[in-house]
């Protein structure tokens, strides 16, 4: 199994998670493994592009996404594997979201902020 999202540019990660609408579309069923935030952003993003309907194709349009990367709640599955257990997460119109890396994206954010805050505003 390669790591196709090792060391990518973010830019080059959210395009993987295109990429992989785009197959997912066109019949192939994929098991993809990944830490990317990115990746699963944009695969979120595209789920609820896909589920908004008309408006959703129309804003997909005006953001840059093609039509056959948009995807349906129906067409992806999310689990968690955390210390060998296994959790199912729920992927709905508002897409999904992986609370443990939310969590650590979160802190960071925090951390940035209260250094930026700390060393350049007095």
């Amino acid at each position: 199994m390669a790591r196709v999202d090792l060391n990518l540019h973010p830019d080059n990660q959210r395009k993987i998670g295109r990429f992989l609408a785009r197959m997912v579309n066109a019949g192939i069923r994929l098991v993809v493994t990944t830490h990317s935030d990115l990746i699963i952003q944009e695969l979120s993003n595209l789920v609820q592009l896909g589920e908004a309907g008309e408006r959703g194709r129309e804003l997909a349009t005006e953001l840059g996404y093609a039509e056959n990367q948009l995807l349906r709640a129906d067409q992806v599955g999310v689990t968690l594997c955390t210390r060998g257990t296994l959790e199912a997460i729920a992927v709905t119109g508002d897409g999904f979201s992986i609370p443990t890396m939310d969590d650590a994206i979160g802190d960071l954010d925090y951390l940035s902020q209260r250094i930026y805050g700390a060393l350049h505003e007095s």
